[in-house]
C-alpha cells in the first residue's frame, strides 16, 4: 500500500514538473505580419521563427501555398544587422492584481528580455491599469530602459484595450525592421474605454505583431487575448506561474531576433481575399502558419461588386478576354441557333398544320422532307423525348404547357430548358470561376421557367374564369332565341376574346367530327382545370340527359360563378393587410442575408465555416420553411 501510495505521490510531482515545459511550448507556430502587397504579384511579409527551427544553425528553407496552391520562387533573407533594428513595445499589465511576486518576477523578465534583444533594439515600455501610461519611449539605452522598469508600481484596474490602443498607435509605420508588441497581462480588461474590437482594429491597422504572455489567473480573459494575437499575426503563451515568465520573454526575444523577410510573386487568384499558409523547416521541425490579405486587384478598385473586380482583372490580361469573348459569342450562337431550330419550321407539308390552334402537329420531317438544320433539330428533340418520356415528364409537361396555351411540343420546351440552362450555367462560370455562383444561376434558371408557365397557367385561367358569365348569358340568349347550341358555341367563337375563342373553336371543332358534345365539354374542362367551368359542364350534361330549360340552367351557373368571383374579391381586400404582412416575414430575412452579405461578407462566415455555424444555419433554414408554410396557410382564406 505504501508503494502504491508513493509511486502515486511521484507520478503527481512529475505531472506538475512538467506543467512549466509544456507552457513555455505554447505558440510555437511561425508569427506572419507586415504583409506588404504594394508591388504586387510581389508579395513581401515578415515571419518570426521560434528558436528550434534554427537550433542546429542552419538556415531555415520556406515554402508557400496560395489559396492551397503551392507557390514556385519563394525567397527569403534574414532581418538582422544595425541597418535594420526591432522596434519592440513591452506592453506590461500593473493592475493591482500584479502586486507582489508576479510584478517582481515579470520586472526581471522585462530586463532580461530588454538585454536579449541585443544593443541596436529600440525599446519603448508602456504600463496600464486604470489607464495605459508611457513609462520610456523609444529608445536603445539599456540604463533608461532598466529604471522605466524597476520604477514600475501594481495598483488599480486593468485597461488591456486602452494599452493596446496606445501601444499600436505609438508604434512606427515606416521601421524598415522587426516591430512587436509584447504585451504581458494577468488578467480581462474591466475599465477600458474602447473594446475588444477596436483594440484588434488598431494593432490589425498597425500591422504589427502582438505576442501575448497571459499569466493564468481568475480574472483572465484568455479568449479575448487570444484574439488580438491571431488577428495581429502573433501568437499566445501562458503561464501557470510567475517563475515562468523569463523563459517565456527568453524565447519570445530569440523570435524577434530570428524574423526573416520572405517574398513570392502571386499567381493573381479571383477572390477577394488571398489565403497563404507559410511553412518553415529546419533542425527536423516544420511549423506553419495560416494568413490572409486582401487582393490588391479587388482593393483598387474601391467599393465595386465582384463581378466588376473580375472584369478589371480580365480586361487586364489580352488572352484570357479574347477567350472569354469568344466562349461568349459562340454561346451566344448556339442559343440563337437551338431556338431557330426548335421554333422556326420549315415549309414541309405536315409542318404547316396546327392542332385547333393550340399546338404543332406532331409530324416527323424526315430526312428526305428536310433539311441539315430539321435533322440536327429532330434528333436532339427526339433523344429528349425519349428520355423524358420514359419517366413521364413529358406527358406531365404537354400537359402544362397545353393548360398555359403555349404552340410548343414538350420535347421541344424541355430540350430548349436543358440548352440555357447549360449554356448560362457555363458563361458565369467562366465569367465568375465561382462554382457556388455558377450552381446558383443554375438552380434560378432552372426554377424560372417552371415558375413562369405556372403564372401563365393561372392568368390564363383567371382571364378565361371572367369571360364565362357573359359566355353563359350569351348562350342562354342565343337559346332563347330559337338557335340550337351548337350554333350558340358558334357564336361563342365569333364574339368572344382569347383564351375562350381558341377552346370553344377546338369544342366546335371536335363535335363537327362526330364527338359527342358533353365528352368535348369535358375535355375542355380537363384541359382548362376550372372548377367554375367543371360546374357548368356537370349542369349541361345532367340537363342533356334529363331534358328542361338549359338557357335557364346557364343563367344560374352565370349568376352564381358572378357570386362567387364577387365574394372572392371581397374576401382578397379584406385579407390583403394579412398577405402583405405574410409576404414582409418571409421576405425579410432573405433581404437581411443579401444587406449583411453587401455590408460585411465576414460577418456570416462562422455560420458556413464552423459546424456550430451550419447546425444554426440548418435549424434556422428548417425553422423558415416551417414558418413560411404555417403563414401561407393562415394568411390564405378558400372560398
Amino acid at each position: 500500500m505504501r508503494r502504491l501510495i508513493l509511486a502515486l505521490l511521484l507520478a503527481g510531482a512529475a505531472s506538475i514538473a512538467a506543467i512549466p515545459a509544456a507552457a513555455g511550448a505554447q505558440g510555437t507556430d511561425l508569427a506572419v505580419h507586415d504583409i506588404v502587397t504594394s508591388a504586387y504579384p510581389s508579395v513581401t511579409f515578415k515571419v518570426g521563427l521560434p528558436p528550434l527551427l534554427t537550433a542546429g544553425g542552419g538556415e531555415p528553407a520556406f515554402s508557400v501555398k496560395e489559396n492551397g496552391r503551392t507557390i514556385v520562387g519563394v525567397s527569403a533573407r534574414a532581418l538582422t544587422g544595425q541597418a535594420t533594428p526591432a522596434n519592440v513595445i513591452l506592453l506590461i499589465d500593473t493592475s493591482g492584481s500584479m502586486a507582489g511576486k508576479p510584478l517582481e518576477d515579470a520586472r526581471a523578465a522585462a530586463r532580461a528580455f530588454v538585454g536579449s534583444l541585443g544593443p541596436d533594439a529600440r525599446v519603448a515600455v508602456v504600463a496600464f491599469s486604470d489607464t495605459a501610461q508611457v513609462v520610456a519611449d523609444f529608445t536603445s539605452s539599456r540604463p533608461a530602459l532598466d529604471a522605466a522598469i524597476l520604477s514600475l508600481r501594481a495598483s488599480g484596474e486593468t485597461a488591456v484595450y486602452d494599452g493596446l490602443i496606445r501601444a499600436a498607435r505609438m508604434m512606427p509605420g515606416t521601421a524598415a525592421g522587426q516591430r512587436s508588441i509584447v504585451l504581458l497581462s494577468d488578467g480581462g480588461d474591466t475599465v477600458s474605454a474602447g473594446d475588444l474590437e477596436t483594440a484588434r482594429a488598431a494593432v490589425v491597422d498597425a500591422g504589427v505583431p502582438v505576442y501575448v504572455v497571459a499569466l493564468q489567473s481568475k480574472e483572465a480573459n484568455p479568449k479575448a487575448l487570444q484574439t488580438i494575437a491571431d488577428s495581429s499575426g502573433g501568437r499566445l503563451v501562458t503561464a501557470a506561474q510567475s517563475s515562468q515568465l523569463a523563459g517565456l520573454f527568453q524565447s519570445i526575444a530569440s523570435e524577434i531576433r530570428n524574423t526573416w523577410i520572405v517574398q513570392y510573386t502571386s499567381d493573381q487568384p479571383h477572390t477577394k481575399d488571398i489565403e497563404i499558409e507559410v511553412s518553415a523547416s529546419g533542425s527536423g521541425e516544420v511549423k506553419t502558419a495560416l494568413v490572409a490579405y486582401p487582393n490588391p486587384d479587388y482593393a483598387t478598385i474601391g467599393a465595386r461588386s465582384d463581378v466588376a473586380a473580375t472584369a478589371v482583372t480580365i480586361a487586364q490580361d489580352p488572352v484570357r478576354l479574347l477567350t472569354i469573348v469568344g466562349l461568349v459569342f459562340v454561346s451566344v450562337a448556339l442559343l440563337v441557333t437551338v431556338v431557330v431550330l426548335l421554333l422556326v419550321r420549315g415549309k414541309a407539308n405536315l409542318g404547316q398544320l396546327q392542332y385547333y390552334d393550340q399546338l404543332h402537329a406532331d409530324a416527323a420531317v424526315g430526312p428526305e422532307t428536310g433539311g441539315a438544320a430539321d435533322q440536327v433539330r429532330s434528333r436532339i428533340v427526339e433523344a429528349v423525348g425519349q428520355a423524358a418520356g420514359k419517366r413521364g415528364i413529358t406527358a406531365l409537361v404537354a400537359h402544362r404547357l397545353e393548360l398555359a396555351g403555349l404552340p410548343l411540343r414538350a420535347a421541344e420546351y424541355m430540350t430548349l430548358h436543358i440548352v440555357v440552362v447549360a449554356i448560362a450555367g457555363a458563361v458565369v462560370q467562366v465569367l465568375s470561376g465561382r462554382l457556388l455562383w455558377s450552381l446558383g444561376v443554375v438552380v434560378v434558371m432552372t426554377l424560372a421557367p417552371i415558375v413562369a408557365l405556372g403564372m401563365a397557367i393561372s392568368s390564363r385561367r383567371k382571364r378565361f374564369e371572367e369571360q364565362l358569365p357573359d359566355i353563359f348569358n350569351m348562350v342562354s340568349g342565343s337559346l332563347r332565341g330559337g338557335w340550337g347550341i351548337q350554333q350558340a358555341l358558334a357564336l361563342v367563337v365569333q364574339q368572344a376574346g382569347e383564351p375562350a375563342a381558341a377552346e370553344f373553336k377546338r369544342v366546335d371543332a371536335e363535335t363537327r367530327l362526330g364527338m359527342p358534345l358533353e365528352q368535348s365539354l369535358q375535355r375542355m374542362a380537363d384541359r382548362i382545370e376550372s372548377p367554375d367551368f367543371q360546374t357548368a359542364v356537370t349542369a349541361i350534361s345532367i340537363q342533356r340527359e334529363v331534358g328542361g330549360n338549359l338557357a335557364a340552367v346557364l343563367d344560374i351557373v352565370a349568376s352564381t360563378i358572378r357570386e362567387r368571383a364577387g365574394l372572392r374579391r371581397h374576401v382578397s381586400s379584406l385579407t390583403a393587410e394579412s398577405r402583405l404582412s405574410a409576404y414582409i416575414l418571409i421576405a425579410l430575412p432573405f433581404l437581411i442575408l443579401g444587406a449583411l452579405l453587401v455590408l460585411n461578407p465576414t460577418y456570416l462566415l462562422p455560420l458556413l465555416t464552423t459546424s456550430v455555424g451550419l447546425g444554426i444555419a440548418t435549424v434556422g433554414g428548417l425553422l423558415l420553411v416551417i414558418g413560411i408554410v404555417w403563414i401561407n396557410r393562415v394568411s390564405k382564406v378558400e372560398v
